[in-house]
């Protein structure tokens, strides 16, 4: 794997959650302090996800993606539209590949 900063280089999951939620709360105008209370994890542990310090963990991400209204995906999909987030229709997608996924078993 080629290890210099590119168009081609992926991002980590930690890199990908930082952007997505520093555009999300920057999108809904809320704070560090505020989105930790009302998903009843520490500020810390905000902190640590917004800054790229430690892998996120599915136990901090579903109750931040819970308190934002955004499926969890919308957190850990690189390059995330904000217009797909905020219509719903990214919602309406996941839903359809569920609902195919459970077709074909």
């Amino acid at each position: 794997m080629n290890n210099t900063k590119g168009n081609n280089e992926m991002t980590t999951l930690s890199e990908t959650v930082a952007a997505n939620l520093k555009r999300i709360c920057v999108d809904q105008d809320i704070s560090t302090r505020d989105l930790a209370k009302r998903a009843g994890i520490p500020q810390k542990s905000v902190w640590n996800l917004l800054n790229n310090q430690h892998s996120p963990r599915l136990a901090t991400l579903e109750p931040v993606a819970k308190v934002l209204g955004v499926d969890f995906a919308a957190l850990v999909t690189p390059g995330i539209s904000m217009n797909l987030i905020q219509s719903g229709k990214l919602t309406r997608i996941i839903k359809q590949l569920s609902e195919t996924s459970e077709a074909i078993k």
